[in-house]
């Protein structure tokens, strides 16, 4: 599955123009610091499709988990990535939604991109399970920031 949730705003629009959330993600300065960290790139438009399945890298580079989906608040703005943590072999892992402001996307020296935090898998795993229903019900408490 391709699509991003929806992150309800304060206030919502009359438009169903904008209530639907768009594939694409422009990468801004307020997400990615203006230009993908470490390269000469400009800031550009990056699709869902190729956001997904990037690796989530932590500490010392080490690779914690790859992103599983996307969320965007209804006017179309990236919030966070949701990664799954904890577990083995797909057993036991918990999503947990990371706010994108904090992240970090940059390209590795072969071009692919690649997301980075400063927080390590355990820390990760005492965050709360990200779900639709606890991000309607408050964002705040859900989204790692």
């Amino acid at each position: 599955m391709t699509s991003g949730a929806l992150a309800g705003d304060a206030t919502k629009t009359s438009d169903p123009a904008q209530d639907k959330a768009s594939s694409s993600l422009k990468v801004t300065e307020s997400v990615a610091g203006g230009e993908l960290a470490g390269t000469n790139s400009k800031p550009t438009i990056v699709s869902a499709d190729d956001v997904i399945g990037t690796p989530m890298l932590g500490m010392n580079d080490a690779e914690l988990s790859e992103v599983n989906d996307v969320i965007l608040s209804t006017r179309g703005n990236l919030v966070a990535y949701v990664i799954d943590v904890g577990g083995f072999l797909g057993i036991g892992e918990k999503p947990v939604a990371l706010d994108a402001s904090k992240l970090k996307l940059t390209e590795n020296a072969d071009g692919e991109m690649q997301i980075k935090t400063s927080l390590s898998e355990d820390k990760l795993k005492s965050y709360p399970a990200y779900s639709q229903a606890a991000l309607e019900a408050n964002s705040d408490a859900v989204v790692v920031r």
